[in-house]
């Protein structure tokens, strides 16, 4: 859970989905590699927090839940080894960062699932290389 309201800075990013942009613009491989991106930035500085499911405002906008689903029925992902829920979201997450930047940079990220309110957000902390 968020402690206290908090915006984006050079430390914190919002996201609103894993698939896809706030308006919905790209989907797939596109945001992904936003994501990836982000945590490199941050493993690239001074490290940083990246929430998925929160706007730009740092408000819950989609319950990432549904994205656990969403994996399982992407054409890119059907037959994958992904499971649903918490565990295959983050493993997922890790496969396209080892691909992207390397396999240390996987042991660079923590991942927490929480709640807020309804909507289950999911928080990446990128440590400093």
């Amino acid at each position: 859970m968020i402690e206290k309201k908090i915006k984006e800075n050079r430390s914190v990013e919002f996201k609103t989905s894993l698939f896809y942009t706030a308006g919905n613009e790209r989907s797939g491989e596109d945001q992904i590699g936003v994501i990836v991106r982000t945590l490199a930035a941050f493993m690239n500085s001074e490290g940083g927090d990246l929430y998925i499911g929160l706007d730009g405002k740092g408000t819950p906008s989609a319950d990432i839940t549904a994205e656990f689903k969403f994996m399982n029925h992407y054409p890119a992902y059907q037959n994958s080894v992904y499971s649903f829920g918490e565990d295959g979201y983050k493993r997922f997450i890790q496969e396209w960062v080892a691909k992207w930047l390397g396999n240390y940079a996987v042991t660079l990220l923590t991942f927490e699932f929480f709640n807020e309110g309804i909507i289950k957000v999911c928080k990446i902390t990128a440590a400093k290389s």
